[in-house]
């Protein structure tokens, strides 16, 4: 039986050059990902990152560990959120995953916010009714819910002979729909406020409605912050200026002060909500808009700090507090209580010549124990349009 013979021959220039690139393509792909994991591994023992203050929160704690069925089920979960907080150069791979989404992209750098094709950013929300086609029994239930409630609100304060208005913020892309991106236009067209407004008058609830006023000066003067979910002191004067109205419909005396009583600042300001959720670190191009009476009435008031453990089941930031006119001159009524978010923050500098005594409680809900307790003739609510998508707080 005849043995074969291998003869191993040498390999070709060709050959044995690929196989070498071939390796060391391999032992590249191979350091890339071992910097791109060991970095960030590393940079947990050299220093914990900050949280960077557009998120708004504190860093993560460690999570308790009970032995709980339900709390080993969260526990992975909560790791994880602890880790992430921590990694290595966090603050760096945030910025240039910023950079990527941004210039390269030119898309969003977070879910929250939506970038219209001139520049202005929008609030994503993640509700029933964010949905191009929200279900219509679904929709129905939430605006009869609401109006429901205002109308408790409204018969409650009436029985003790007391004046209810609620104020409607409302969104920016309801009254800039031309700058929303076009994937986000049904935004517009499924409106609880439009619903709710029109229920609210067939039940002579006293909700105002801005939207028409909003609308027919925004040509003219900018009334919405580009960068921010808030709008600026021009719709502020407008919504003082409305509510005013509706409370001398009660008591004639109160005084209305004109537009050109007030003069606009443009003012510098980093502090835009949206723009921080992006993650900019450079500063915004945005003015920011502030209002200022040209000439003060000599109208003394004596403001005191309400004291904030009597009011932290309730308040959604600080502080609250209440103001008195010293101004012997100027009627004993009517004492306001005025219930709000942010947006109804910059009114009360402008109803400071206006109301004899003001009571301000930064809050969402409607707190029928310090009504009693301060004993207003006018309760003034203000909640913002987006609030209505969530369940009507009792």
């Amino acid at each position: 039986m005849k043995q074969l013979t291998i003869i191993h021959l040498p390999s070709p220039p060709l050959a044995q050059s690929l196989r070498w690139q071939g390796m060391a393509d391999r032992l590249t792909i191979f350091l890339f990902f071992l910097v791109i994991f060991a970095l960030p591994i590393v940079g947990l023992f050299i220093k914990t990152p900050e949280i960077p203050a557009y998120e708004n929160r504190k860093r993560a704690d460690f999570p308790h560990i009970h032995l709980k069925k339900n709390d080993l089920k969260l526990l992975p979960d909560q790791l994880e959120i602890y880790l992430n907080d921590r990694i290595g150069f966090r603050d760096k791979l945030m910025q240039m995953q910023i950079w990527l989404d941004r210039d390269l992209f030119q898309g969003s750098s977070s879910n929250k916010v939506a970038i219209g094709p001139q520049g202005w950013l929008f609030l994503k929300e993640q509700t029933p009714f964010d949905q191009p086609h929200p279900l219509p029994e679904l929709f129905e239930k939430q605006v009869q819910d609401w109006c429901d409630e205002i109308a408790r609100r409204q018969n409650w304060l009436e029985n003790r002979g007391r004046h209810y208005v609620l104020l409607i913020a409302p969104d920016k892309h309801t009254i800039y729909p031309e700058e929303l991106p076009k994937c986000y236009q049904y935004w517009v067209k499924n409106s609880l406020l439009d619903a709710l407004i029109q229920k609210a008058k067939s039940r002579h609830l006293h909700v105002v409605d801005l939207r028409e006023n909003l609308l027919a000066i925004k040509n003219e003067k900018q009334v919405y912050c580009k960068f921010d979910t808030h709008w600026n002191d021009e719709a502020t004067w407008l919504a003082s200026h409305s509510l005013l109205q509706q409370f001398q419909q009660w008591y004639p005396q109160i005084d209305n002060p004109s537009r050109s009583e007030f003069y606009m600042k443009i003012e510098p300001f980093a502090q835009f909500d949206l723009y921080r959720q992006l993650g900019y670190s450079e500063v915004a191009s945005e003015p920011y808009i502030t209002i200022h009476k040209k000439q003060s009435s000599g109208f003394v008031r004596e403001s005191i700090e309400l004291p904030a453990k009597d009011l932290s089941r309730f308040l959604t930031y600080l502080p609250a507090s209440r103001s008195k006119s010293q101004n012997i001159a100027k009627p004993a009524k009517p004492r306001v209580l005025f219930l709000h978010t942010s947006f109804g923050a910059r009114i009360l500098p402008i109803w400071q010549e206006s109301l004899p005594e003001l009571i301000n409680i930064p809050t969402i809900w409607f707190p029928k124990e310090l009504i009693e307790q301060y004993s207003p003739d006018i309760v003034c609510e203000e909640i913002v349009e987006r609030m209505l998508k969530l369940p009507v707080p009792h």
